[in-house]
């Protein structure tokens, strides 16, 4: 004689799980991927994942260096970043004499002033100025052609790899 499982008793242990998973699997914590950071390497692809229409802005504030994300205009609250930075970033632009980038203070509701000690602004066409930051890890290019940026040593590497690019610019020709 063969011994086995009834339809119906084979129905009421799915139910029974079913009912066990329903209720204990979501209060269970279970461990996330490895979470990845935001910081300057990766910060121009992990923005673009963001769909928008007419602007993306990421805004960091002097204080505790929190940034901001704001789509189309709009703040994103649940995309906002405590201590993006360790130290106040020096903000160059792109060009022959590397002037000092100031931005406008950021007003919320509180209609108190923040300062801005960083800012990356997306047009329509996914493309923002070229710049230059300078941070305690080191020295970046945030170009607008490039996915990644150019991470130098030192301030003065940056005049050395425009000529570098310009000779390889007139060598072409």
């Amino acid at each position: 004689m063969k011994k086995a499982f009834s339809f119906m008793e084979l129905i009421l242990v799915i139910i029974l799980i079913s009912l066990i998973y329903m209720i204990f699997i979501p209060n269970l914590k279970l461990p996330l991927k490895k979470q990845q950071f935001l910081t300057l390497d990766n910060l121009k692809s992990q923005l673009l994942k963001n769909e928008f229409e007419e602007s993306l802005l990421f805004s960091c504030i002097e204080k505790d260096f929190e940034c901001f994300v704001f789509i189309d205009g709009k703040l994103k609250k649940e995309l906002g970043i405590k201590n993006f930075f360790e130290i106040k970033p020096e903000v160059y632009k792109y060009d022959n004499i590397l002037n000092r980038v100031k931005f406008n203070d950021l007003k919320f509701d509180t209609f108190e002033d923040f300062s801005v000690v960083f800012e990356l602004k997306f047009d329509k066409y996914k493309h923002h100025k070229d710049m230059v930051v300078e941070t305690n890890h080191g020295i970046y290019i945030l170009n607008a052609v490039l996915k990644e940026p150019i991470k130098l040593e030192y301030l003065n590497d940056v005049y050395d790899y425009r000529d570098r690019l310009a000779r390889e610019i007139k060598n072409a020709f």
